[in-house]
């Protein structure tokens, strides 16, 4: 029996985003167990996103002043929530109907569990849909994520308010990997961690302006990132371990922006970028055979609930 006496509240922040953000609200208002309010944070885009929405009812949208980036926005939206708990939503991402029922479900099972993430699928330009290949874990984190684990994404998460607060938010100093920090900071602290293996959740690749996509951006904050954690992974696990979760990670954070390259047809970075963080990470070709097959092949769509 879920408890329908839990409050939700939905964070949306956005940034110069259009149809996708309209079916990000549509898939939250869609389910079955409706939140209690859905935060837009706009992020200085450059329309009028508070005209764009004027067609729905109760929305609570707020609108930087300057472009803050995702991170900020998240915790601006969350230090006006109300809700017991918070979920957290990516603009061009959106969730299947089911979604906070299931997991409202598991927090009802388990009162003092503080987070609750979903699987997912994956879903490019194309609206191919296709399995998210993601580990699913909620015991032994710190372990799990020094040896190579991918955090969920930010869009499959379920926390309680009191849980976030505790654990200081998104850091807006990173320019990315800020979900990633949130995820140490969860594993280090050793806090309670449930998951649903349903997926519940789309987690959309085909926007040109995904931080994942962005080369300076996003290496810098990898490389902010390792700096903030250099001294805890090396003081618990040894410097060896360290450099090589170094390098592994670099090769993960570097995938998206060699696809990305080879895309735009930008040969000499994608050639870079193989150089200095790919050839020796042995699972890049594993992954570049698996796109190349995903972009030449004929793909059948999956249905939404051949999960559930």
């Amino acid at each position: 029996m879920v408890n329908k006496e839990l409050k939700i509240s939905v964070i949306i922040p956005t940034y110069n985003r259009d149809a996708t953000l309209i079916r990000a609200i549509d898939s939250v208002c869609e389910q079955t167990f409706l939140a209690d309010e859905i935060i837009i944070v706009d992020d200085s885009s450059s329309f009028c996103v508070v005209d764009y929405l004027k067609d729905y009812n109760g929305l609570i949208v707020i609108t930087n002043s300057e472009n803050l980036g995702a991170a900020q926005s998240r915790n601006i939206g969350f230090n006006q929530a109300n809700g017991d708990y918070v979920a957290f939503l990516d603009s061009d991402d959106y969730w299947h109907p089911l979604k906070l029922e299931k997991q409202i479900e598991i927090a009802n099972e388990y009162p003092d569990v503080g987070i609750i993430y979903c699987d997912q699928f994956v879903v490019d330009k194309w609206n191919n849909i296709d399995d998210s290949k993601n580990q699913l874990i909620d015991k032994d984190l710190w372990i799990h994520f020094v040896n190579g684990w991918t955090a969920p994404n930010t869009s499959t998460l379920l926390f309680k308010k009191d849980i976030f607060k505790k654990l200081g938010g998104f850091d807006s100093e990173l320019t990315s990997c800020q979900e990633h920090d949130l995820w140490m900071s969860v594993a280090f602290r050793d806090e309670k961690v449930k998951f649903s293996s349903q997926k519940l959740s789309y987690y959309y690749t085909g926007e040109d302006n995904r931080i994942s996509f962005d080369y300076y951006n996003r290496l810098n904050g990898a490389e902010l990132f390792l700096n903030k954690w250099k001294e805890v992974i090396i003081k618990k696990q040894g410097l060896d371990h360290y450099n090589w979760f170094r390098r592994d990670y670099f090769s993960k954070v570097s995938l998206p922006l060699f696809i990305s390259s080879i895309r735009k047809n930008e040969i000499l970075r994608a050639l870079i970028i193989y150089v200095k963080y790919l050839f020796y990470y042995s699972n890049f070709y594993w992954s570049l055979w698996n796109w190349v097959k995903k972009l030449f092949g004929n793909r059948t769509l999956k249905s939404n609930d051949n999960n559930l």
